[in-house]
């Protein structure tokens, strides 16, 4: 098992810096500790690891015969994922996939049908569901939790894959059976909006604009200087983490027609020792324009309420959010901010929300010092 992790982590490594490498080592190390069984697309054998399961499932408070039905669970478990590489190829297909949305995804598939089928198993052998017992303690924040570690998005990203992974699947058996389920596998998700909606999965998804070509033209507005590029995906998962001190109940109700978005991020460090240039351009397409507006709205909520934390430090000032004039697309809202960090280093940020339809652009800006004339020409490129 060890080998396996020792293996992943020297193929994240490659091109890392010796401090990034040895993070990423350490945390694998730290995962590993909280791995209960596993099932290794290298050598096709599964593990159950006890020391791990001495160590924490007493914690976890189980009752009745917990320990001969945990482990049961998760042999099934692990043997779903067996069954499942042996039938679609999941590890082959896994570590094809480029795009990072569409292997959070397809993640979440294989994670809920591996709980989902475990559930089954306990349900029939007249056990206690403890396949949902282990998925329900990913949960976020719960410091009891089977991953707690302190690290929200960790343990946002596990509650992802098994929790909402589980619920997706078990949607798939009930309303198509084995034959639905099997089709997550061949025709897989390519967003992680299809796994918490999963009738956005078995609805056909609309053309969607080509938003990576839209993002490239704003290249043209970057001012001189050496700046490095990268496009990735604006992902739910990612949403949601950003929207976390809003509380679920907003979350859910912004992102409830949420389908995926990208994102175009400029970085530029400076050799005179002047504070480094960032810029980022997403891209949010939603499958309905009013819920766009809803989306617009929180967003405006998370900035009003970073403005009022940077606010009260000393010697920062921001100007309050004005509508943008002339009028650009359906609704746009405008902020700057000029703050001081603890170490005294001034940032001027600005952050423009623009929606066009059923589109919401970003535009985070920091230390980039664009005129107004050049922010409009940007946002008109943006909505046309």
């Amino acid at each position: 098992l060890m080998q396996e992790w020792d293996s992943a982590t020297q193929q994240a490594g490659e091109g890392m810096d010796p401090l990034a490498r040895l993070m990423a080592e350490y945390r694998a190390l730290k995962n590993s500790r909280r791995i209960l069984g596993k099932y290794s697309f290298i050598d096709k054998k599964v593990y159950i690891v006890t020391e791990n399961m001495l160590e924490l499932l007493p914690k976890m408070k189980l009752t009745g015969n917990w320990q001969t039905e945990t482990v049961d669970a998760i042999l099934a478990h692990e043997l779903t994922h067996a069954n499942d590489d042996f039938r679609f190829g999941t590890g082959k297909y896994y570590a094809a996939l480029q795009d990072n949305e569409q292997a959070l995804a397809y993640r979440a598939v294989t994670e809920g049908n591996a709980v989902y089928t475990a559930s089954e198993i306990c349900r029939r052998l007249g056990y206690q569901d403890r396949s949902l017992q282990l998925a329900a303690t990913h949960e976020p924040e719960d410091p009891n939790g089977l991953l707690a570690s302190g690290n929200y998005p960790e343990e946002l990203l596990m509650y992802f894959q098994y929790s909402y992974g589980e619920r997706f699947m078990r949607r798939l058996y009930e309303e198509g059976g084995v034959e639905l389920a099997a089709k997550a596998f061949l025709q897989a998700p390519q967003y992680t909006s299809q796994i918490y909606r999963p009738e956005q999965y078995l609805s056909p998804v609309p053309v969607l604009p080509d938003m990576d070509t839209l993002l490239l033209q704003t290249d043209n507005f970057l001012p001189e200087g050496t700046w490095e590029r990268e496009t990735f995906s604006a992902s739910e998962l990612m949403i949601r983490l950003g929207f976390s001190r809003l509380g679920n109940e907003s979350t859910e109700r912004y992102l409830q027609s949420y389908l995926t978005g990208r994102t175009r991020l400029f970085s530029s460090s400076t050799d005179d020792g002047s504070d480094p240039r960032r810029m980022l351009v997403t891209a949010f397409y939603y499958l309905d324009p009013v819920n766009a507006a809803d989306f617009l709205d929180g967003e405006e909520q998370l900035m009003l309420a970073q403005w009022s934390d940077i606010a009260v430090r000393e010697n920062s000032a921001f100007q309050k959010v004005r509508r943008l004039e002339p009028a650009i697309g359906t609704r746009c809202i405008w902020s700057e901010a000029n703050y001081h960090d603890d170490a005294g280093v001034v940032t001027n940020d600005q952050q423009i929300f623009l929606q066009c339809g059923n589109l919401v652009f970003e535009v985070a800006m920091f230390n980039m010092n664009l005129t107004d004339n050049d922010i409009i020409s940007l946002l008109k490129l943006l909505a046309a």
